[in-house]
């Protein structure tokens, strides 16, 4: 799943090329994709095969909402299988996108 985001993410870099991919880890918490215009980070992007929504807090949470935390952004999206959805944790909102519906790339 992680290959099938990061080929997008770079066709629509390559669009907008401006926008540049990197990955976050702190303290054993990693962020798959962290996307950045200059010095600004302006999305943070988990890939996840979990099943259920309980599963995807146990495995994901964290590490977004550290690099949320530490890299001052609050555009919060973790790719899924199949779930979808919107909700707030910890005071940040995170977006649910299934990977099938495409409509996850960057955006501000």
């Amino acid at each position: 799943m992680e290959n099938l985001v990061v080929i997008d993410l770079k066709r629509r870099q390559f669009e907008r090329q401006q926008v540049e991919i990197y990955y976050h880890k702190s303290n054993g918490k990693e962020t798959d994709f962290v996307l950045k215009e200059g010095v600004d980070v302006k999305q943070l992007i988990q890939v996840t095969y979990a099943l259920n929504r309980e599963e995807i807090e146990l495995r994901e949470f964290d590490g977004i909402i550290k690099a949320c935390t530490e890299l001052k952004c609050d555009n919060l999206v973790i790719i899924t299988w199949d779930y979808g959805g919107e909700e707030v944790y910890k005071g940040h909102r995170i977006e649910f996108v299934p990977l099938c519906c495409g409509c996850w790339g960057f955006r501000e």
